[in-house]
């Protein structure tokens, strides 16, 4: 392994901004025609994409379907007692479009009273076979419609798109549903899976060497970015790298403080840790984002936290976390991690461990905190960075993290000695700076957020 300096990693663009108001980098330019639609939805890691209604709110929490399979995601009205739901289910073998659309109206049938087909027909959706069929059904809250639509994925593999609506508002919902599984587009395709299946090797073999590595002594100096969002500064990350032993294993340990000020009103503290041992087989992280707002009006200020935990030992991942920033319940879950799982922290100092000089595509499994599960993670080496107007010629090597192996990525540059110099996705920019820039800009206000919290008690650091 080469000996290089300073990664700071694009955790730190997740876990600095996750809190922060947003509009959603997963959206198109533009609302869906005549505001039915809202903007489109990509999932990077089960390669797909669709426009759900507008007015939705997104829970994007991995759920065990018992067809088999998961609930990928769920899109709630806002407004209306509408869901409309993704998921991804195996068939028991090679089965016809027609035929799988029927059991999964048997199965709404035993779940359900007073179960009645309105329509089934077959057609192609995102260039794929499948069938779709809606119906009514009875529950104590009233009469409602189905539409359902089944997306052959593989011979015994299918996408299905559900939506559940009142039977009241069923004319209206029936035009949304054609417009919503029209939208819909499959992301993956067999070269990808190809590439894929080379590149899930190539991040086995780095996650398995021969002889295990001394993460602590990659830990470089202290670091500081600058957080920006639309031109916009923001605020600061400082990031610590040190040797440290936990429970008996050797590592890496890795702190992340932070502040942003999105606006006079409010500002946001940011406390991330990490640890990684030598042999990979013990890792922690810890993230917590702390939002204080000022009391108008001679009322009181407002502090919301979001905390995120997790421990692995040997093949299991131990979680404990808040749902939603200001929730005081910790929830927890246990994860089986395999051979391909990249801890959280691990993720910055990969370009100290992999060639930067020729292009190549890693892939490991990682842990979401917005799904609360493994998902797909790549990581692309560009190479060098072709001589352009707009690129600092400090850049020496570019890189792309990415959730699954589809755009949008964080593009990472680097210098000749690997040292982060900016972190750049969607709207969101880290540039590399100074601890003197960072005092001079926003040390006075870091200083008076400090003393707030203290006055409440909490810690200030």
């Amino acid at each position: 392994m080469r000996k290089r300096n300073s990664f700071v990693g694009v955790i730190i663009l997740v876990c600095m901004t996750a809190s922060m108001p947003r509009r959603d980098l997963n959206a198109a330019d533009k609302p869906g025609p005549s505001g039915i639609l809202g903007r489109r939805f990509v999932d990077r890691s089960f390669g797909f994409s669709l426009r759900p209604f507008a007015n939705a709110k997104i829970n994007q929490h991995k759920i065990d379907d018992p067809l088999g399979g998961y609930q990928l995601v769920e899109f709630v009205h806002l407004t209306r007692p509408w869901v409309l739901l993704v998921h991804l289910n195996r068939s028991n073998g090679r089965i016809r479009p027609t035929e799988y659309i029927d059991g999964l109206r048997a199965y709404c049938a035993v779940r359900h009273q007073g179960v009645e087909t309105l329509g089934k027909s077959e057609r192609l959706i995102a260039a794929r076979q499948a069938a779709v069929w809606n119906g009514r059904y009875r529950q104590a809250s009233g009469s409602w419609s189905i539409f359902e639509a089944a997306v052959q994925v593989h011979p015994d593999e299918y996408f299905r798109i559900i939506l559940k609506v009142p039977t009241a508002d069923e004319g209206m919902a029936a035009a949304v549903f054609d417009i919503v599984i029209d939208s819909f587009e499959m992301l993956h395709s067999e070269v990808n899976a190809e590439r894929l299946e080379g590149a899930l090797l190539l991040g086995r073999g780095l996650l398995h060497p021969t002889d295990p590595v001394n993460l602590g002594s990659l830990a470089d100096a202290e670091a500081y970015m600058m957080v920006s969002r639309s031109g916009k500064e923001l605020g600061y990350a400082q990031i610590r790298e040190y040797a440290e032993t936990r429970n008996g294993q050797p590592g890496l340990r890795i702190q992340e403080r932070g502040w942003l000020f999105p606006s006079d009103k409010e500002f946001h503290r940011v406390r991330n840790d990490f640890f990684i041992s030598n042999d990979l087989r013990s890792s922690m992280f810890e993230m917590r984002v702390l939002v204080y707002t000022y009391g108008q009006d001679g009322r009181p200020p407002i502090i919301a936290e979001k905390i995120e935990r997790g421990i692995r030992e040997n093949d299991k991942l131990i979680l404990s976390y808040t749902e939603e920033l200001g929730d005081t319940i910790l929830l927890n879950t246990v994860l089986q991690v395999t051979g391909t799982y990249i801890p959280l922290g691990l993720l910055r100092v990969l370009p100290r461990i992999v060639p930067l000089e020729e292009p190549e595509l890693y892939a490991f499994s990682s842990y979401s905190g917005v799904r609360k599960d493994l998902v797909l993670r790549t990581f692309r080496v560009l190479g060098r960075p072709a001589p352009q107007e707009g690129v600092s010629p400090d850049y020496a090597f570019v890189v792309q993290d990415t959730e699954g192996i589809t755009p949008p990525a964080s593009t990472i540059y680097l210098d000749e000695g690997t040292r982060v110099r900016r972190i750049v996705a969607g709207e969101d920019d880290l540039v590399r700076s100074s601890q003197a820039r960072t005092h001079l800009m926003y040390g006075a206000r870091v200083t008076e957020a400090k003393a707030k919290l203290k006055q409440l008690g909490l810690p200030a650091d």
